[in-house]
Order: C-alpha cells, then sequence, then structure tokens
C-alpha cells in the first residue's frame, strides 16, 4: 500500500495540471455568458418534482438521470448561471482524472501527461465544462465504464466488471450516445477474443491463455446482461423517442454528413466560435489593405488555425505505434462517430457535442502520437504548435459575449417597465423558459404566455381583449422578428419597439396599449 507521501508524488502532475491549468480556465468566465435555451431548459425539469422530472423526460428526447442529479445540485447549491454550469465543471474535472489513470495504464506517464495538457486546455472541452447540460457528465461515467472494463479485461479484477455495469447504466441513463460508446467496446472485446483464440490455436504454449480467456467470457456476458435488464423498464420509452425524433431536425445527404465530418474536426480542436468561412472574409480583407497589420495578423491567425491545424491534426492522427492500446483508443473513438454519422443521415446531429464523450479518446490518440516522436524535442515541439493551435479557439470563446440570444437585458426591461394589468407573450413560446429564468421568484414569470397564435399583428392584437398593455418579445426565430408593427388601424398604439443587441439584433421587444376612451372618441371614422 502506498504511503500518502508516495501518492503524492504519483500524483503531482496531475494536481498540477489540474489545478494550474484546467480548474483556472473552467472557472474563468463560468457565468459570464448568458444561459442559453437548452440549459434554461435543464432548469425548468430540474426545479419539478421527481415525478414530473421524469414524465418531462419521457416526452422528450433525452433520459432521465441528469435532471435528477441537477435537482440534487440546485438544491445544494443555487441556481444561478455559475452553481448551474458547475455540476459540468467537477464533471470535467473527473473525465481528465479517469483519463489519466487510462492513458497511464495504456502507455505510460508521459503520454498521460499530454493528455492532460490537451484535455485542460482543450476550447471544446472547457465550452461543455461550462454548460448545464448532461454531455459532461455523460462523458465522465463513459469513461468511468472504460475504466472499468480495462481493469477487469487487463487486470481481471472483479471490482472492475462492477464499476463497468454501474458507471455504463449511468452513462446510458444520462444520454442515449454513451450507447454507442459501449457498441465499440463489445467490438473492442470481440476482435480481442478472437486474436487471443487465434493466438491460441496456432502456438502450444498459448493453449493455457485460450482457456483463461473462454472462462473470462461467462462474466462479461453476465454483466452485459445485467445492464440490459436494469434498463429494461426505459427500453419502450428509448423506442418511441427514436422514432418520434426533433421535428424540426432534417435530414442529411451523404455530402452533408461529409461536412459534418469536417465539422467535428474543427469543432473537437478549435471550439465554436471559429469558422472556416473566416479564411475568406480575412483574405477578401487583406486584398483591400493588404498591408494592414490588423488584416495581415487576423489572416494569418485563421491560416494558423485552420490550414496549419488541420495538417497537424492529420499528421498526429496518423502517428503512433499499432499496439493493442493504441487500437482500443481507435475503436473507441472511430466506431461511435461512425455511428454517429449513420445517425446522422436519418435527422442531422452536431456531432461534437453529442459525441463529447469521444472527446478523451481524441485526445489518447493525440497524446499516444506526441510521445512516439524521438527525440524528446520532437514531441515537446508538436505539442506545444498544438497548444498555439487551440488558444485562439479559446480566446474567441472567451471574447464572445453570450450563447445564441441573450435575454438578460429584456428581463431587466421587464423589472422595470412591467405594470400589474400588462400580458406577455414569447415568440417562439419555447423561449419563455430563457426569460421565466431570469425572472424567477418574481410574479413577472407567471405572466409569460404563448403562442401568439396565426395571422398579421393586427388580427393578433385584435385576440387581445383582457389587457390594456401588451408586450410581444420575439426571437429571430419567429416571424414577428422581422414583421413592421401595423396596428394602430385597428385601435392598438406602438409605445416601444426595440430590437437587441445593437450590432447583431436576435431579439425585438414590442409594447402595445390600447388608447383610452378619449383618443378613441377623437379618431376620426372611416367611410
Amino acid at each position: 500500500m502506498q504511503t500518502p507521501l508516495a501518492l503524492l508524488k504519483h500524483c503531482r502532475w496531475p494536481l498540477l495540471i489540474t489545478v494550474l491549468v484546467a480548474l483556472p480556465l473552467r472557472i474563468h468566465h463560468l457565468g459570464y455568458q448568458n444561459i442559453w435555451f437548452d440549459e434554461a431548459y435543464s432548469w425548468s425539469i430540474a426545479i419539478r418534482p421527481i415525478g414530473e422530472i421524469v414524465q418531462a423526460a419521457r416526452s422528450d428526447i433525452h433520459p432521465p438521470l441528469f435532471y435528477l442529479i441537477l435537482k440534487g445540485w440546485i438544491i445544494l447549491f443555487g441556481s444561478g448561471e455559475a452553481a448551474l454550469r458547475s455540476l459540468s465543471l467537477v464533471a470535467s474535472l473527473g473525465t481528465m482524472w479517469a483519463g489519466y489513470r487510462i492513458v497511464r495504464d495504456w502507455n505510460g506517464d508521459r503520454a498521460a501527461r499530454w493528455f492532460l495538457v490537451i484535455m485542460a486546455i482543450a476550447p471544446h472541452q472547457i465550452f461543455f465544462a461550462q454548460e448545464a447540460r448532461m454531455y459532461a457528465l455523460t462523458a465522465l461515467f463513459s469513461l468511468l465504464a472504460v475504466d472499468g472494463y480495462d481493469h477487469w479485461f487487463s487486470r481481471r479484477r472483479k471490482s472492475g466488471l462492477a464499476e463497468y455495469i454501474v458507471f455504463g447504466l449511468l452513462a446510458v441513463y444520462t444520454h442515449y450516445f454513451a450507447f454507442l460508446l459501449l457498441i465499440a467496446l463489445q467490438i473492442d472485446f470481440l476482435i480481442t477474443w478472437i486474436g487471443i483464440r487465434r493466438l491460441a490455436a496456432g502456438r502450444r504454449g498459448y493453449a493455457e491463455i485460450g482457456r483463461r480467456d473462454a472462462a473470462s467470457r461467462g462474466p462479461y456476458l453476465v454483466a452485459n446482461l445485467v445492464m440490459a435488464l436494469c434498463y429494461l423498464p426505459w427500453i419502450p420509452t428509448l423506442f418511441r423517442q427514436f422514432q418520434r425524433g426533433q421535428s424540426w431536425r432534417t435530414t442529411s445527404r451523404f455530402i452533408d454528413v461529409l461536412d459534418q465530418v469536417r465539422a467535428f474536426f474543427a469543432e473537437i480542436l478549435l471550439g465554436y466560435d471559429v469558422y472556416l468561412k473566416h479564411i475568406g472574409f480575412g483574405y477578401r480583407k487583406f486584398l483591400l489593405a493588404p498591408w494592414d497589420w490588423t488584416n495581415l495578423s487576423f489572416l494569418f491567425l485563421q491560416c494558423w488555425m485552420f490550414i496549419f491545424g488541420g495538417a497537424l491534426l492529420v499528421f498526429l492522427l496518423a502517428r503512433g505505434a499499432q499496439g493493442i492500446a493504441d487500437r482500443r483508443a481507435r475503436i473507441l473513438f472511430a466506431i461511435p462517430l461512425s455511428l454517429g454519422l449513420l445517425l446522422s443521415l436519418r435527422q442531422s446531429l452536431q456531432l461534437s457535442r453529442y459525441l463529447d464523450s469521444v472527446f478523451p479518446f481524441f485526445a489518447m490518440i493525440l497524446a499516444t502520437a506526441l510521445v512516439s516522436l524521438k527525440p524528446r524535442w520532437k514531441a515537446a515541439a508538436s505539442g506545444t504548435l498544438l497548444v498555439t493551435v487551440m488558444l485562439p479557439g479559446l480566446l474567441a470563446y472567451y471574447s464572445t459575449p453570450s450563447r445564441d440570444s441573450d435575454y438578460r437585458p429584456i428581463a431587466e426591461l421587464l423589472r422595470t417597465r412591467f405594470q400589474a394589468e400588462d400580458s406577455i407573450i414569447v415568440e417562439p413560446d419555447y423561449i419563455a423558459r430563457c426569460i421565466e429564468y431570469y425572472l424567477r421568484g418574481t410574479f413577472l414569470a407567471e405572466r409569460l404566455q404563448g403562442p401568439f397564435g396565426p395571422g398579421s399583428i393586427p388580427e393578433r392584437l385584435a385576440r387581445q381583449t383582457s389587457c390594456q398593455r401588451l408586450w410581444i418579445i420575439a426571437d429571430y426565430r419567429s416571424s414577428l422578428f422581422s414583421s413592421g408593427p401595423a396596428a394602430e388601424a385597428i385601435g392598438w398604439k406602438v409605445q416601444d419597439d426595440q430590437k437587441w443587441p445593437i450590432n447583431d439584433p436576435k431579439i425585438r421587444v414590442m409594447l402595445y396599449s390600447k388608447p383610452s376612451s378619449s383618443e378613441s372618441s377623437r379618431r376620426p371614422s372611416r367611410t
């Protein structure tokens, strides 16, 4: 048994990288960006009673475990932006440590340290560590299931098989795409078993290995059977949700799938706040003013990230030894990605989001490739270049003020100008959850309503007979966002009409009021 001093010495690198790099990067700006619709939806489900949470999950597209865990988290830490997102932050750090254990067992300490560095600064990982959704938690549970599988398969520890069962179940009760990683584990088991059988049959000295491996198949099959039985109550819901899908998603063509592959690698390497089209944008600006330092540096930065970064990524993914550990990481990365692409043919998916749980294996492949470079200065140089490719994406993420539409100024406007007899209509109606989150604890949250109904603005206003003033909040997804107010013809007065933010409007707020009786009597009649 290790002494505390020996244990601390063994864990000094993960502790240093976590405390000095990963944790500060994940805490920084944790509550800076607004709570966007998906996060507001998580909050609105998690504050309900447990029975209603399960029922809401049945009518949604995700299983219920994340919402149940988030409910407990809110009870302990509150429902502020930072508090909601801190659950994902903790899960992200746990994923780093679980992955460190796996890489250290597979490829040694050097590869494990590079894995931690990549995980610590990856913009993709920091983004999901600061989002109140289930993706970071799914990645943690999935990686712990892989860790248990490896401990049982490589060292025949029975506790590893129990870890595989428990965390495999937690993963698939958190997000359905965890099934893709479990399928990849079954493929890895099958490939390894076939390889050992062939080795045992071809060489006499390995017959005992073949007999021992045959005896190990039984417990593994039993473990998978236990998982299936524990998931059996939710399987009918899973099939209903799969058949129903999400109506707003579109089917993909083959060319769309190829573009999804490009987007997937760009997003997991650079994050969500840099875009390939910026190269063309920067080139056009450069042609207009080639000696302008701002234009030149912008174009260089985009080329550095996308062209050089893409070339470096291809080099590292193709690099490395072909041992069983490297093969396992490739299987656990490539199989879920391939299955996700097949699923996206039915309905388009943002694979870098739903497959967040495979990013650690992507980082493992890169870390293994780096330590395979000889001499060591080449590994250090390549790793440093990889870091410099990812850093601009991280800085772009930190400089982005909002996630989708920011409803914080709208909530503040309502707090200051809303009157007791007013009504509020939000379009599309599901966006009301964002405003409800920022108005939580006030009577205003109960006054939100929608949908507004079909027809032009005057026709819709004509149906509003129970209020003197009406607030209409239209997201850019609504037809009301671009249609102009024409309400005077039916007796309504436009008091206010604004769009936020000024530089890139995404929200429109309109305030209508009915004229007083004296104003109505002075209005000339129409012949």
